[in-house]
Order: C-alpha cells, then structure tokens, then sequence
C-alpha cells in the first residue's frame, strides 16, 4: 500500500474510525500480513497511544475509550501551504494514486477563512496555464514509488518584464537580481525543464541540479547531430 509511517498512520485512523478491528482485517485492509499489524501495534503502543487486544468473537484491537487525537491547529499560511500542495497533488494527476488528496481537499475548502479560499482559489486558476505536458502524472507511477522531484535554480540573461509573461506564476518563481532574473521551480521532468528554458530564447546559467546540464548537453548533441545531418543532404 503505501510506507511503513504511512500504513502506522492508516492503523490509527481507522482504529479511531470504528473500534474492533482484527489482525486479518487490518492486514488486509493495508496490504500486509498479520505479523506486521502486530508490529505496527506494538510501535503505536511504544509511542504512547493505548492500543488494547480483546479476546472472543467480537474481540479485536481498539482504542481505550475516551482517547482521541487533539485537532491539529494551523495559522492561515500553514492551511494556504497545505491546500496548496493538494491542489498541486490534484493539478499533477496524483489524485488517483493517493485517493484522500479529494476528501481531504474538500473537508480543509470547507473550513478555510475567505480570504485563504479567494488566495487558494487565484493560484488553482493560475496552475490551469500550465502546459498539459506538465501536469499530467505518469500512468506507472504508485504511492510507494513516485517520481523522483527536483529542485531547479537558473540564472536567465534577461529582464523580469521580459520574462515574466513567458512564466506561469504556479510553474517557477522569478527574483530579478543585477545580474540577471533567478528562476526557482520544482520538476520530475528534468527534459521537459531543459527544453522549457531554450524556448525562453534567452542565454541561462544551471545553477542546480548538475543532473539538468547532463540532460542540456544530450540535447544539444541531439540538435547538432540533426544540423550535421541536414548539411550533408542539403549538400547532395
């Protein structure tokens, strides 16, 4: 199902959901054998939470009665950064992997403040000028082995009114600087990145990752083994 933190948490949820839960219908309801239930219980137990087994027909493992988790407090910007990286897990088509991102999307919507919903609701509508290309998941990706995200910091040659409308406020960040305009994003698709820059048609310094030059060079070989190609029939 999903990690080993992930399934701990999953265990608690639904021992807080509905009480008498036995070994074989966690197991199967996470995707495990017993072995690891009794382990994930034991861990619980370890931290503190009072995990009781009752034996017999109805028996099972539940809660002590009367425990429950305290709510979880956030200030506006932690509950605008939350619901933004659902709207992102939603926009990049991570949905279907993690089902919750839905559920759990519309439980935080229907509790935001107005003006956290208004500002939520301005950049979901800002992520729809991203290209298609770029917001679609992998059909192989799972919850146990999602694309690798990387961190991409490029120096661009040119000015912020230049470039700024080239540049979908929810697909990087621009700082204009004296010696240029720093580019700040996150990527899985560092091809897709590199080719993304060149369209900008203006010169670029990688600062990070060292793994997008590898991916500019295989390009730029690419182009010149094209041009090489074309001269030779252009000159026959």
């Amino acid at each position: 199902m999903y990690s080993p933190a992930t399934r701990l948490l999953t265990v608690l949820d639904v021992l807080q959901t509905r009480p008498g839960w036995t070994a074989s219908e966690l197991a199967k309801r996470l995707q495990v054998n017993t072995r690891s239930i009794r382990r994930y219980i034991t861990t619980l137990q370890d931290l503190g939470i009072p995990v009781v087994a009752e034996r017999g027909r109805y028996g099972g493992y539940r809660l002590r009665p009367g425990f429950k988790l305290p709510p979880l407090m956030l200030n506006d910007d932690e509950a605008l950064a939350v619901t933004l990286g659902l709207l992102a897990a939603q926009r990049f088509g991570l949905a279907s992997v993690v089902p919750a991102v839905e559920g759990t999307l519309a439980k935080i919507e229907r509790v935001l403040p107005q003006t956290i919903r208004d500002q939520a609701q301005a950049i979901q509508e800002a992520m729809l000028d991203l290209p298609a290309r770029h917001c679609v998941a992998p059909k192989q990706t799972t919850a146990d082995h999602l694309p690798d995200l990387y961190y991409v910091e490029a120096l661009l040659e040119t000015t912020l009114e230049r470039v700024r409308w080239s540049i979908p406020p929810a697909f990087a960040t621009l700082e204009e600087r004296s010696d240029g305009v720093l580019l700040r994003a996150y990527d899985c698709d560092l091809e897709y990145m590199a080719r993304f820059l060149l369209v900008l048609g203006c010169p670029f310094h990688v600062q990070q990752p060292h793994e997008l030059l590898d991916v500019l060079e295989k390009l730029a070989h690419g182009i010149l083994s094209a041009v090489q190609c074309n001269r030779l029939v252009l000159r026959n």
